[in-house]
């Protein structure tokens, strides 16, 4: 699967993907997040760790696991 600009589309809440940022590929989860100042939740990518990912310019979905 290609590269999918963040500016055209968003995964589904919640989907595992890789994520390209500032230069590296990572795992990462597109999440809701809660803002500590506004107690308000908000989407965000965030590592496996749960820390936010900034910057992200693409993503796309992770492959299928292989069969048997």
């Amino acid at each position: 699967m290609e590269w999918i600009k963040c500016s055209d589309r968003m995964p589904e809440d919640t989907q595992m993907v890789f994520a390209f940022s500032q230069g590296e590929i990572v795992e990462a989860y597109w999440n809701y997040v809660m803002c500590p100042i506004e107690y308000k939740k908000y989407r965000a990518f965030t590592y496996l760790s749960g820390s936010l990912l900034d910057h992200v310019s693409h993503w796309k979905p992770l492959p299928e696991p292989p069969g048997e």
